[in-house]
């Protein structure tokens, strides 16, 4: 190793020298004409480069603010339509929600920033009946999203909506001109009727939202508005809509300039400047009603706004006030409109200028750094060849000798590690990168001992926490009446249930159990969460009802022993979980079936006579147990004669979802439960849904507990 160390050093160095002498000078002179060559090529490239990325840059900023507006645009179409379908919805089904007063602005000072009614001259005339005053009550419901909506948008001036029958219900912004309500003013609480508004007649004529042309508002500023119509269940009932002021489009516009002295501008559909940076000249948005298409001192300007209305994108140079400029335009789709942005194409090109000057400094500089370099490469090149033959001749003995016996004996350790002496530590002491690997190795002998011994502990663990969750889930299930037929002397009825629990230990449960001879209850319940806190919960809701229930005073009280139920879970209820509850009793003898819904889900009942499973919709929910102390409960009743059956289930059935999260939903419940014939027995019923819910969600893992219980009557 020495010699062959040795004879190669001086051999490379010798030849190296050689080489070097004979063609340094040539070198030299090839380095020195190509480095000035290549440094004027790239000069010429990095300023065709910045040239051709600030055009990039005015192309993609064009269309980043183009966009902007557009999605304003969008999202402000997207709130107008929730509020047609959320007003659509409350005069729907009017039953299913609150009525609900505003201020009238017609009769009261309202303040800014809050909800309002006012009635249009003609109907504060002709007087508002009860079914008008109802229908007001309900639609006031919106005022919710109205001022939900009016804080999104901080600086819109108003949202509002405009009925046929005259009534108008509106929200301005709190700073948006005085301290009362627009309709609250003189000139126009006794005059304002929304039906001869532009944006009024615009929605009414379009089912989708609609936005008006631009207009002058009331205190002078231009505006445009969104509108669409909603409906009732007889049709067209008014129009909903939002007022945007010009100013907050344009700033969108300024706060995103590319540079300091572009001119931005939003060109109407009509070639009118809409917005624009520029106060003053044609750009200027002075005057809304100029269409730049038809001016001919700019004819340049005027082609290409005639481009920017018919909808197209692109990048031009033109001449405009005498200067070359640069034109980017993209357009806002959503509202018809398009945006552009000038710059002037001197200042575009500074950029590309700045960096010609800056490579040809730099070509100066390389050249005379290469000629002091090479000179230096030179110099140091033959003291480092004086120094390493010093050195090679000094050190190769001594490595060869040192080299060779450490790696042995660090071969010799590892094999005996390997094959499993964990407690073989490698001595070896060379000063070097063969001591670190040594070290290595003990280290990594020391963390595998450690992590196998944390490998058995946790496994130890994970097998006595199994053990503990597998007595808990047999616990739990033995809670339940699981003995079928639960009441094999009764021939009055028949009842089959089930829990599936989604984890070890689950949150729902079911109960069934007579009270007397001649009173059945059934119960079906849902506890918030999953897994222990919800299976010790639902222990003690349970037993709640089921003790309540045992005390009940006749048919009457059985809401009060759900009300009583829910006071004690709502004391010490410091975890804040709850249960919805379906609570039945069935009455033998008479088939009456009295029930009380606490949250819960709706069952679904099949009468011998039609044959078909319908959802119970005369259910009233009431909140769950455990929420809201000192609650009255609603109890309800229906009656079931012979052949009669009643459905219980927890929403783990209608939200199983398969692999691409689509929810089983209840209209596939009752289609699984129709499937089944009259004839079939509870736990065929059962039996069934449960294929139909797991052929839904296939590979899909269980997300919820899944219960269901069902009651046949037979008859006497």
């Amino acid at each position: 190793m020495r010699l062959l160390v040795l004879s190669g050093s001086v051999l490379g160095f010798v030849l190296f020298g050689v080489l070097g002498a004979l063609g340094a000078l040539r070198l030299w002179e090839v380095l020195s004409d190509w480095g000035v060559a290549l440094g004027r090529s790239l000069t010429a490239q990095a300023e065709n480069f910045t040239r051709g990325e600030e055009e990039e840059r005015l192309i993609e900023a064009t269309y980043l603010r183009a966009g902007l507006i557009d999605y304003e645009a969008s999202s402000i179409q997207e709130d107008v339509e929730h509020l047609s379908f959320m007003l659509t919805e409350l005069l729907r089904a009017p039953a299913e929600h609150a009525p609900r007063k505003l201020p009238n602005a017609l009769y009261e000072d309202v303040p800014v920033g809050t909800p309002y009614v006012h009635f249009a001259p003609e109907l504060a005339e002709r007087g508002v009946d009860a079914g008008l005053e109802y229908e007001i009550e309900i639609a006031s419901n919106i005022a919710d999203d109205l001022d939900f909506m009016m804080k999104k948008y901080s600086d819109y001036p108003a949202i509002f909506i405009g009925s046929e029958t005259g009534y108008t219900i509106r929200i301005e912004h709190k700073d948006y001109e005085g301290q009362l309500a627009r309709l609250c003013q003189a000139t126009q609480r006794h005059s304002y009727d929304s039906r001869m508004r532009s944006w009024y007649r615009l929605g009414r004529a379009n089912e989708e939202p609609a936005f008006t042309e631009i207009y002058l508002s009331t205190v002078n500023t231009p505006c445009f508005s969104c509108a669409m119509p909603y409906y009732d269940a007889n049709g067209l009932a008014g129009v909903v809509g939002l007022d945007v002021e010009l100013r907050n489009i344009h700033k969108i516009v300024a706060e995103n300039a590319f540079i300091e002295d572009e001119i931005s501008f939003i060109i109407g559909a009509d070639g009118e400047i809409l917005s624009s940076t520029q106060k003053e000249g044609i750009l200027s948005a002075i005057d809304i009603n100029v269409d730049l298409r038809k001016n001919r001192e700019e004819p340049a300007l005027a082609a290409a706004v005639k481009k920017m209305t018919a909808g197209e994108e692109g990048f031009i140079e033109l001449i405009f006030g005498g200067k070359e400029y640069y034109l980017a335009y993209a357009p806002i789709k959503t509202v018809g409109w398009s945006f552009g942005t000038l710059i002037e194409e001197d200042k575009a090109s500074l950029p590309a200028l700045r960096a010609r000057e800056r490579g040809d400094a730099q070509i100066a500089r390389s050249k005379h750094a290469m000629a002091m370099d090479f000179l230096l490469a030179v110099v140091a090149a033959g003291g480092f060849f004086v120094l390493i033959f010093w050195l090679l001749t000094r050190g190769a003995s001594k490595v060869a000798k040192r080299f060779s016996q450490p790696i042995m004996e660090l071969a010799d350790g590892v094999r005996d590690i390997a094959s499993g002496n964990l407690e073989r530590k490698l001595e070896v002491k060379t000063g070097d990168e063969i001591e670190l690997l040594a070290d290595s190795f003990n280290d990594m002998i020391v963390e595998l001992k450690t992590q196998m011994k944390n490998i058995a502990e946790v496994t130890s663990e994970r097998e006595r926490t199994a053990t503990e969750l597998n007595v808990a889930t047999n616990i739990q299930h033995s809670m339940l009446p699981n003995v079928f037929p639960a009441f094999p002397e009764r021939n009055e009825f028949d009842i089959y249930a089930t829990m599936n629990a989604a984890k070890e230990v689950g949150g729902d449960f079911y109960d069934f159990y007579l009270i007397d001879s001649d009173h059945l209850v059934v119960t079906i319940a849902d506890v918030s969460g999953k897994s222990v806190p919800a299976a010790l919960f639902m222990v003690i809701s349970k037993t709640l009802l089921k003790n309540f229930a045992m005390m009940s005073r006749g048919s009457e009280d059985f809401a009060g022993t759900v009300s009583c139920a829910n006071n004690r879970l709502c004391q010490s209820n410091e975890e804040m979980m709850f249960v919805t509850v379906f609570f039945g009793v069935l009455e033998i003898s008479t088939g009456k079936f009295y029930y009380v819904n606490a949250g819960h889900n709706p069952p679904l009942v099949r009468h011998s006579k039609t044959g078909a499973f319908e959802y119970l919709t005369a259910v009233k929910k009431s909140p769950p147990l455990g929420v809201i102390e000192d609650l009255n409960f609603a109890q309800k009743s229906i009656t079931l004669e012979a052949g009669d059956e009643i459905f219980l289930y927890t929403d783990g059935v209608t939200e199983a979802m398969n692999e691409a999260h689509e929810l089983f939903g209840e209209k596939a419940l009752q289609e699984a439960l129709n499937g089944q014939p009259l004839e079939a027995s509870p736990k065929e019923t059962i039996e069934a849904v449960l294929a139909a819910v797991r052929a839904h969600a296939g590979a899909a893992e269980q997300s919820d507990d899944i219960t269901m219980l069902t009651l046949k009557v037979r008859g006497a």
